[in-house]
């Protein structure tokens, strides 16, 4: 599975393995990504797939650091969001909301980046075919 690709039920192990190998914000980042994947998971499937829960990858890592990581990880999203919505409208401050992402949500990988990224577009593309 491509790191850019959009995460499956089937990546849960990928999902996993990147969380307990890599960088703590970036683990929380991969699970969060995949756990929202599980929503899109069409009623009735045969995915036996559950959530996967972050204080059971990081049993060392206080409720509070969990809390924060997760806080952090949503606000990159909402802030790639932002920027995505930028950059299809193609506003001017396209750019300086790029460097905002960046400079706001210090701490992730590049790899992490690139990927919320590209899932902010997936999902503005999904929303306007959907129009």
């Amino acid at each position: 599975m491509s790191d850019l690709q959009p995460p499956s039920v089937t990546g849960r192990d990928h999902a996993l393995k990147i969380a307990s190998e890599g960088e703590f914000l970036d683990g929380v980042f991969r699970v969060e990504r995949y756990n929202h994947s599980l929503v899109d998971i069409t009623p009735g499937s045969s995915s036996s797939s559950a959530p996967i829960i972050v204080t059971e990858i990081y049993p060392n890592k206080a409720l509070q650091q969990i809390d924060e990581a997760i806080a952090r990880v949503r606000r990159l999203n909402q802030d790639a969001r932002a920027y995505v919505s930028a950059a299809l409208d193609k506003r001017p401050d396209c750019e300086a909301l790029e460097r905002k992402l960046l400079h706001d949500n210090p701490g992730f990988s590049q790899v992490t980046y690139d990927l919320v990224i590209n899932d902010a577009f997936a999902a503005q593309s999904t929303q306007l075919a959907q129009r």
